[in-house]
């Protein structure tokens, strides 16, 4: 159990709290449209009526939120919580790239969205308009059985970008209508039969009910819902304030750029900024370096959350000193920060980077750099109540000081287990322990290092993809006769997919490359696909003709193979 005193009524409990300790102050920012924590909890109680009618008042009802970084997102997520729902938060990385480049009646659903939609489960869906063309694709017999409320996520800007939104989605063929037909209702209508709700008073008696169902793709590729519960969140929450308890402080200005479905940018925005610290919030639905700056200039934001990418596509926007005024420091975590990078990133904004390790099973911070500390290559030391061990891979023995081995992790924040699935449950959660399948080494100050995964998998820009699914994909091709991936540092995503093919025709590698690039989940998509022979091939495996991946990164590292080599520059 945690060191410190959690508020008995659960995660509404406490931001309610909030909301009476400091009614007037600014609580979120929507380009501009700002609301109190008044306003906040006022918002939240309507959306909690809502629910509450819309389920019957069953608690443990799933709600599925299908938004980005809109203000309906914040209050369906409390609101669901407070109506003893569990909020579900819904994973679309896999259509984020193509969210952004084609007009959303032609984004395709992936088996990734559909698989979460089905195993959650959902009463109701909450979607944001842009999302909805992609949501109708789960087809009328799933549909017909839930309730979905369409969200607009123009609906809460200022008064003059609301008026121009709709014009300029028309133009950039954005603009999605809500069918007539059908039991598709927008939400802002059906929210009107819950105005002047009274607030949210729950008491949950059950700090360890689940609170949200967060979506990753786990240990084998099958996305897999993760439950956690109000203690989990809350734990996690308050670690993170006492680990750098010395530069936190009430009223920060934080940044919400990453995704709130990931669990990084959940804990940091819906966590850390209005429960912990009683801050404001600045919401921007989706990254670029132009409004991201002008953002922490505007809104003087004093700690901004962010990753690999964001990182990289700052630094090369021309991110400075004067674009950081306001800055205390910036935070990194969703896999290991490139050492030069951050060299040259805090060189240039004048702002440290904080760096951490975490899992979305473990809400998910296990551990946080501190300004200060000059450790090259750690993840700092575990957050309070938290305990880290390094175990021998082969047979879980205990290794050495330094040595590496597999990591694993206990404290308040580990989840209560995999949704419907008991036995990948019962493979992660073992004796107390989280086996997180991380390869790494602590030091003897107790700083934590990671080096390898000992899954079959890579963190690209904070998702999971799974080398496996990426084989799977590229051996439909028809000269495809023999496929290895595997991970790679990459200093802009952290990590990087790589591709060794065997192909029937010499001239082939460019229609693989194609095939490759149009996957509707772009997640799936190698940064490089490299034409090897059979005699490599023959070498990676073992007697039982295996492939051997570490075999297949040296070669990669090292530069040894021939042939041609492509970048789909994902």
């Amino acid at each position: 159990m945690t060191s410190y005193t959690l508020n008995a009524e659960g995660i509404t409990g406490a931001l309610f709290t909030r909301v009476k300790r400091h009614p007037a102050r600014i609580a979120l920012d929507y380009y501009g449209r700002k609301f109190t924590y008044k306003e906040l909890g006022e918002e939240i109680s309507r959306y909690r009526a809502m629910v509450h009618h819309l389920t019957n008042g069953e608690a443990g009802e799933r709600v599925a939120l299908f938004m980005p970084n809109i203000p309906q997102f914040v209050f369906a997520y409390y609101g669901a919580i407070a109506a003893k729902g569990i909020a579900v938060l819904i994973n679309f990385a896999s259509i984020v790239k193509d969210l952004k480049t084609k007009p959303p009646r032609k984004v395709v659903i992936t088996d990734d969205l559909k698989s979460q939609f089905i195993d959650s489960d959902p009463r109701v869906i909450l979607v944001a308009d842009i999302l909805l063309p992609v949501l109708l694709q789960m087809g009328d017999e799933f549909l017909n059985q839930r309730i979905v409320l369409v969200a607009g996520v123009g609906e809460y800007l200022p008064a003059v970008k609301k008026l121009l939104y709709p014009i300029k989605a028309k133009i950039e063929g954005r603009w999605v209508s809500i069918p007539k037909e059908g039991g598709i209702k927008k939400l802002n209508e059906f929210l009107r039969q819950f105005e002047n709700s009274p607030h949210a008073e729950i008491k949950t008696g059950n700090l360890d009910g689940i609170a949200q169902i967060l979506y990753t793709t786990g240990t084998t590729g099958v996305p897999k819902g993760i439950m956690l519960t109000h203690q989990n969140l809350l734990s996690n929450s308050w670690q993170c304030r006492e680990h750098l308890g010395e530069v936190f402080e009430e009223g920060e200005v934080v940044l919400s750029v990453l995704p709130l479905f990931h669990s990084y940018g959940l804990i940091a925005s819906l966590y850390i900024s209005l429960i912990e610290l009683g801050g404001i919030l600045v919401l921007l639905p989706s990254f670029t370096p132009k409004d991201t700056i002008s953002a922490i200039k505007r809104c003087r934001i004093t700690v901004c959350p962010a990753v690999n990418k964001i990182f990289q596509k700052l630094y090369e926007a021309g991110i400075s000193r004067e674009s950081c005024l306001s800055l205390k420091f910036w935070m990194s975590g969703a896999g290991r920060l490139d050492p030069e990078l951050k060299k040259e990133f805090e060189q240039a904004a004048g702002v440290p980077v904080l760096e951490g390790y975490g899992l979305s099973e473990t809400s998910p911070v296990i551990s946080i750099t501190r300004i200060g500390e000059n450790k090259p290559g750690s993840v700092g030391q575990p957050v309070p109540d938290t305990s880290v061990r390094i175990v021998n891979i082969e047979n879980g023995g205990e290794v050495k000081t330094g040595e590496e081995g597999e990591i694993l992790v206990r404290g308040p924040q580990v989840m209560a287990g995999y949704y419907n699935k008991p036995e990948e449950t019962k493979k992660a959660l073992r004796d107390g322990w989280l086996y997180t399948g991380d390869i790494g080494y602590i030091d003897k100050d107790g700083f934590i290092y990671i080096t390898d995964r000992k899954k079959e998998m890579s963190s690209v820009s904070g998702e999971n993809v799974f080398w496996h699914q990426v084989e799977s994909l590229l051996l439909k091709h028809p000269s495809v006769k023999k496929c290895a991936v595997i991970g790679v540092h990459h200093k802009e995503t952290g990590e990087a997919i790589v591709a060794f093919v065997l192909l029937d025709k010499e001239d082939s590698l460019k229609d693989v490359k194609k095939y490759a690039g149009s996957s509707h989940n772009k997640l799936l998509v190698p940064r490089e696909i490299i034409q090897v022979s059979e005699k490599v091939f023959s070498d990676w495996e073992d007697a039982l003709g295996k492939l051997q991946k570490r075999k297949i990164k040296t070669y990669y590292e090292t530069g040894r193979y021939q042939g041609r080599l492509i970048s789909n520059g994902v």
